[in-house]
């Protein structure tokens, strides 16, 4: 008698049809085909399993796109009526979830209904108040500081705004959110008599420039594990040009010395594998492994300021981030050899030479 296959439970059969529906809908906005990125978003939506706030997010990022494109008047009022009712489902999924990612999901959307309130006239305190409000979650979303500055100069509070645009400018060169505003005249005549204060940063995670502490006295030898006071010294390096860079110079650090996972494993992980609100990393094979709290805060740090404040994601451009933790600026997944190329230039900048992952 022929041996019979194993089949698949309902509830796993489900689970691969959300997912395999949420990438093909995903795919079609990519591509531009709004209409059907729509109609599998919204049959998404109706499947048993789905996480409603991702959908809904999902939703609206498609209706306020097929908004944009639109030309006649009648039809863009009626899907800027239709992305707000979608919007207050989603806030409605969200009272209360206290998710780390259904919190950043709610902080955008608070951002995304300030910003529609500066454009199409709607009470600016009002607006002010919404953005501040999504900046509480995380101060260093970049797009939603640009929201908060324009209504600030848009309220005449321009020495509230020029402060923000300051730092922004500082953490983030070139951000094109600030661009216009810290090249104005205004901004410069007030820049003049205002250089030489500190910047007004929200908190002390992010830096306005590098943080390279030298190596006090002789390194250990090239081959050598890591001496106590070497990592102790590698735990306050902050390496890189942005803030972009440094976060996820940072994140890499604290899973070498703290993280516990393998790093050759952590590479091939898909970002969804690492769970930040649980702090657990867990492998397809169903190993997971519990982050220490400065490991989770590094990687939280990262995953907020790399995913949102990249210019490849302000023009639209979904970021390698979606598929892996760890990414390069051209959005492409690091390798094992990538790492061990920055791993040598924080060393020859630390007066630590020679590292390389196998010393941690």
């Amino acid at each position: 008698m022929a041996r019979q296959q194993p089949r698949c439970g309902a509830a796993a059969e489900r689970a691969q049809a959300v997912l395999r529906l949420g990438k093909q809908a995903q795919g079609a906005l990519r591509r531009g085909e709004l209409r059907r990125a729509r109609g599998m978003a919204e049959r998404l939506l109706a499947l048993p399993g789905t996480d409603v706030v991702w959908g809904l997010g999902l939703l609206e990022t498609i209706l306020q796109r097929q908004e944009q494109r639109e030309s006649d008047p009648a039809t863009r009022a009626r899907l800027a009526l239709e992305r707000r009712r979608v919007r207050e489902r989603s806030l409605e999924q969200l009272a209360g979830a206290e998710a780390w990612l259904h919190r950043w999901e709610r902080a955008r959307q608070l951002n995304n209904h300030a910003w529609e309130m500066l454009c199409h006239g709607g009470d600016l305190e009002d607006a002010l108040r919404e953005v501040e409000a999504s900046l509480v979650f995380y101060p260093y979303l970049l797009p939603h500081q640009g929201t908060r500055i324009d209504i600030l100069l848009a309220l005449g509070r321009d020495d509230e705004g020029y402060r923000a645009g300051r730092w922004v400018a500082a953490v983030q060169p070139d951000w094109p959110d600030v661009t216009d505003v810290i090249a104005s005249d205004a901004y410069k005549t007030w820049l003049a008599s205002h250089a030489r204060e500190p910047l007004d940063l929200p908190d002390r995670q992010v830096t306005a420039g590098p943080v390279l502490p030298r190596l006090r006295g002789r390194p250990s030898p090239a081959r050598a594990p890591l001496r106590p006071d070497e990592r102790a010294l590698l735990r306050r390096v902050r390496f890189g040009h942005d803030e972009w860079h440094r976060a996820r110079n940072c994140a890499l650090l604290a899973v070498l010395l703290d993280g516990g996972v393998p790093l050759d494993r952590l590479l091939a992980l898909p970002t969804h594998a690492a769970d930040l609100t649980l702090g657990v990393v867990q492998d397809v094979g169903g190993r997971s492994w519990r982050l220490k709290p400065p490991v989770l805060r590094a990687l939280r740090h990262w995953m907020l300021y790399g995913f949102t404040n990249h210019t490849g994601h302000h023009a639209g451009t979904p970021p390698g981030m979606r598929e892996r933790l760890f990414v390069d600026w051209e959005l492409r997944p690091m390798t094992m050899g990538s790492i061990e190329r920055e791993l040598g230039q924080i060393g020859e900048a630390i007066g630590l030479k020679g590292l390389r992952t196998a010393r941690f």
